[in-house]
């Protein structure tokens, strides 16, 4: 059946719309800045400020006068800086989840310790190292468990790891216990220690650390393919089908640093239901059907525990979609019967659930969603795919 024109603008136009906050932060994020090389030699040029994940595992750097950006791992520069003086990224190793990784690292403040930041866009992760290379995270406020104990014996035993780097202050481990443990008051702290108990080390550098300059929003891809199965019901007339849904997406989750929890996301789909039962008035029609459509998603996503290697999440919002294709074949005659163009299309509710789990350097999600439409369809999916 072919579609008319005016369905099509309006496809069209609806999904550009809906779509606008992808394009625009698919954009380049442009700042003045330089980076320094293996060799330490200083190259100026524009940084492309990305997400805080992507800062710490690649650079993408034109160098003034060239057309194009090159991207640079933390093993070919020493690191990169805006030429405001402000983000300031070195090249470190960090134990990270417990395996030791080389990243480009937030430089917060140089001096006899220093304190560094690496965000993998659901958590913040401090480190402070001294001058013998000893190097410790500090992320007590951070752990989650169920159980007090298990949290206080936890949050003890890391606490005590950083105190042992601050031996020279006797009153580092209570102070520690009663912080809220952020950048900022952490940052605060270090400085006091470094200008009372390190001053052989020269002044303590602090590079600036801003909260709300250092990326408040990122986006997270994901793209997945679903199996599942589809029902329509309607009493008047007295109507049902029955069939296989399929379903193929990319969406994005916005992550925001002030809420890693409530994640709205935002997506296009493509839906393909086959329909192997057809059935009209107690009369059960030998027939076949072909639903295809697409759909522009929208909804919000709570991740429970978003630091963790499983974390599992609830999820609802809204599906609108638009027919591209539809056809139902009597199968004894191959007779097409005319159908309604939105009896399988219309606006979806969805609400279901699942969980991301961290595999390495990767990320699979995995969830079970149920749908249903004012139009009397529905449809229970399972849905697996990466996270990019």
């Amino acid at each position: 059946m072919k579609i008319k024109r005016t369905k099509i603008r309006r496809l069209t136009l609806c999904t550009i719309l809906l779509l606008c906050p992808l394009l625009l932060t698919a954009q380049e994020n442009p700042y003045e800045g330089y980076i320094i090389t293996l060799h330490g030699d200083t190259l100026h040029g524009t940084i492309d400020y990305l997400s805080d994940q992507k800062n710490a595992t690649e650079c993408r750097f034109k160098a003034s006068g060239e057309s194009s950006f090159v991207s640079y791992t933390p093993d070919e520069i020493s690191g990169y800086r805006l030429a405001d003086e402000s983000i300031f990224y070195v090249s470190r190793i960090l134990p990270i989840n417990g395996k030791e990784q080389l990243v480009f690292a937030e430089y917060l403040i140089k001096g006899g310790i220093d304190l560094y930041r690496y965000n993998d866009d659901t958590l913040d992760h401090l480190y402070i190292s001294d001058s013998h290379g000893h190097i410790c995270e500090i992320r007590a406020d951070a752990i989650v468990s169920h159980q007090e104990r298990d949290q206080q014996l936890s949050k003890r035993s890391a606490i005590g790891k950083a105190a042992a780097i601050l031996e020279k202050d006797a009153q580092a481990m209570e102070r520690l216990w009663k912080m809220n443990i952020k950048a900022s008051t952490l940052s605060q702290y270090i400085q006091e220690y470094n200008r009372q108990y390190c001053k052989e080390a020269g002044d303590c550098i602090v590079y600036h650390y801003d909260a709300k300059s250092s990326n408040p929003l990122s986006i997270r891809w994901y793209a997945g393919i679903g199996f599942g199965m589809m029902r329509y019901t309607d009493n008047d007339p007295d109507v049902s089908a029955k069939g296989n849904h399929y379903i193929l997406s990319v969406n994005a989750d916005f992550i925001t640093r002030n809420n890693k929890h409530l994640i709205p996301q935002l997506g296009v789909e493509l839906i393909y239901n086959r329909i192997h039962r057809y059935q009209v008035d107690d009369l059960h029609i030998n027939a076949k059907g072909e639903y295809i459509g697409l759909g522009v998603s929208y909804g919000v996503m709570y991740q429970f525990v978003p630091q963790n290697k499983v974390s599992p999440f609830f999820k609802a919002g809204a599906i609108s979609a638009w027919p591209l294709k539809e056809k139902l074949t009597d199968r004894s005659t191959d007779k097409e019967y005319q159908q309604n163009a939105q009896k399988f299309f219309g606006t979806y509710f969805y609400a279901g659930g699942g969980t991301d789990l961290k595999i390495g350097n990767k990320a699979v999600r995995i969830d079970l969603t149920y749908r249903f439409s004012f139009n009397k369809e529905r449809v229970i999916a399972l849905k697996a795919g990466l996270i990019f």
